[in-house]
């Protein structure tokens, strides 16, 4: 017993302290799944009005959790068959996803406004994804995703939007205004309280279905992992 309990804290404080590609610390999740979405750019603006907010974004899936959705897709100078059964997860994010998590780009540009284009044909991808399809320069390649092409405008370094234990999946990240149901809140560690409160008042003006909740990425990280953790503070006392 004392063996494997060894191995189970081992395990945990490993996994605790493993980078995750992103700065969890004081970045907040809020889901969105009520909010009208003509109404998101108008919120990120009023969340901004207090100084403690320093960056917003959103995704359709909620760190730290499974990405659910993925694509079989063609892709340039890669053979259709050598492709024919395999897949990418794909998650949705909108311009400001990068920024407020503060993943590293290893190549190219974010999307970015500048570029009309983005809207509706460019993609970024992850490090994973570029080595899955064997790509030595990226940018500029497309990949066809149900039928439509895109571009790739820029490689982010792997990260981990799944669980610790997962390895991280090749990533096709696609800009959207739609089906974007979690937001990224990026505040700073002074004035807590007033900040929270700010950001919940603004929620109840702009949904009023649904009570606001709140829980910061570095708990949701922890809670994930309590079983673990749990049984390694309970047995390492003996």
């Amino acid at each position: 017993l004392s063996a494997a309990t060894g191995i189970v804290f081992q395990q945990w404080e490993f996994m605790k302290n493993k980078t995750l590609g992103i700065n969890k610390e004081m970045l907040v999740s809020i889901p969105m799944q009520t909010m009208e979405r003509t109404k998101l750019a108008s919120f990120k603006e009023e969340l901004f009005a207090n100084v403690s907010i320093r960056k917003v974004g959103a995704s359709n899936m909620k760190m730290p959790g499974w990405i659910s959705n993925s694509t079989p897709y063609k892709a340039q100078d890669v053979e259709s068959d050598e492709e024919a059964l395999k897949t990418m997860k794909i998650i949705r994010i909108d311009f400001d996803f990068f920024p407020a998590t503060e993943v590293e780009f290893a190549n190219g540009r974010n999307f970015s406004p500048e570029f009309p284009s983005d809207s509706s044909s460019a993609i970024i991808l992850n490090e994973s994804a570029v080595a899955q399809l064997e790509w030595k320069d990226p940018l500029g390649k497309w990949m066809e995703l149900n039928g439509q092409k895109y571009n790739v405008v820029g490689i982010v370094r792997d990260f981990h939007f799944e669980s610790l234990h997962r390895k991280i999946p090749p990533t096709i990240f696609i800009p959207s205004s739609d089906w974007l149901h979690w937001l990224y809140v990026r505040i700073d560690s002074q004035n807590l309280p007033a900040t929270l409160q700010h950001i919940q008042k603004k929620y109840s003006t702009f949904v009023t279905n649904r009570d606001f909740s709140f829980s910061f990425l570095n708990d949701d990280i922890e809670q994930q992992y309590l079983t673990e953790k749990k049984f390694t503070q309970t047995y390492t006392l003996f």
